[in-house]
C-alpha cells in the first residue's frame, strides 16, 4: 500500500511539474495551427442557433477533447515501451510485452487522430452544405 501511495505521489508531482514547465514554453496564438481541436471561440461565434449547430459544436469539443487527452497518454505510454525494453535485458516475454504496448499505443494514437480528422471533415462538409442553402 504504502508503494502505491508513493507512486501516486510520485506521479502527480510529475505531472504538476510538467504542466508548469509547459506554461513556460507556451506557443504564441499567432503560430497555432488555423484547425487546432480547441479553436471553441470562433465556432460559438459561427454556431448557428438550430440544435444541428448545438450537435457540431460538441462533437468538436468531444473530439478535440480525446485528442488533447490522447497524445500525452501516447508520450508517455510510448516512454513506458521504452524503459520496458531497456529493463527486458534477454527476457524474451519482457520485450514481446514491450513491443505490444507499443504497438498498441500507435495503433491507438493513429485511430484517435484518424477519428478527430474524419470528424472535423464531415463537419466541414456539413457547414458547407448549409452555408449553401
Amino acid at each position: 500500500m504504502k508503494r502505491f501511495l508513493k507512486t501516486i505521489l510520485l506521479t502527480i508531482t510529475a505531472l504538476v511539474l510538467l504542466q508548469l514547465v509547459a506554461h513556460a514554453y507556451t506557443v504564441d496564438p499567432s503560430f497555432r495551427p488555423e484547425n487546432s481541436p480547441f479553436a471553441i471561440e470562433e465556432d460559438i461565434k459561427n454556431v448557428d442557433a438550430t440544435a444541428g449547430g448545438g450537435a457540431i459544436l460538441i462533437l468538436q469539443v468531444i473530439s478535440g477533447a480525446l485528442l488533447n487527452f490522447a497524445a500525452p497518454l501516447a508520450v508517455v505510454m510510448i516512454t513506458f515501451s521504452g524503459l520496458t525494453f531497456a529493463r527486458a535485458g534477454a527476457d524474451t516475454e519482457a520485450i514481446d510485452s514491450a513491443k505490444k504496448h507499443l504497438i498498441w499505443t500507435l495503433v491507438g494514437l493513429a485511430v484517435i487522430i484518424l477519428s478527430w480528422s474524419i470528424v472535423r471533415a464531415i463537419l466541414q462538409i456539413i457547414i458547407g452544405a448549409a452555408e449553401a442553402n
